[in-house]
């Protein structure tokens, strides 16, 4: 068996890993933008709350109104607060999904060379071998001629 097929499972394998940790990645792009719109909507919701507030407070808020709307303005703060950090655990897995795809697609990459390399090979050794075959025709023939 030539030496490039020998070489051809390996080549799958790593192709199918390459895939793999290309749909990993997909998922954490995915998931990072889910994380990314849920702060962006969280924090326009604490700026129209916010509008709100200010609203009524121009008509004049009881003390209960005014803790109720702080303890809720909290509320969304910490929440905001704890998406970004969602967020940032959400970003540092995509980049190291991206890295890992990197390194995966490399490989594959190596291997596709090499096996590209090792077919050159055989088709050079091929044509040597062919060449050397009729070079020994001529010179046989010429032998037998005499």
């Amino acid at each position: 068996m030539k030496r490039s097929k020998r070489l051809q499972p390996v080549a799958r394998v790593a192709r199918q890993h390459e895939r793999n940790a290309a749909s990993k990645l997909g998922d954490r792009l995915r998931e990072t933008e889910q994380h990314q719109q849920q702060l962006a909507n969280l924090k326009q919701y604490r700026d129209e709350y916010i509008a709100g507030f200010n609203a009524a407070g121009q008509q004049g808020l009881t003390a209960f109104q005014l803790r109720d709307y702080r303890l809720f303005l909290k509320r969304l703060d910490d929440a905001i607060m704890q998406q970004q950090q969602q967020l940032a655990a959400s970003l540092a897995n995509c980049e190291q999904s991206q890295s890992d795809w990197r390194s995966r697609y490399g490989h594959s990459q190596m291997i596709d060379k090499l096996i590209q390399s090792r077919k050159l090979d055989e088709n050079h050794e091929s044509n040597q071998r062919e060449q050397r075959e009729q070079d020994d025709r001529p010179a046989s023939s010429t032998k037998d001629d005499v």
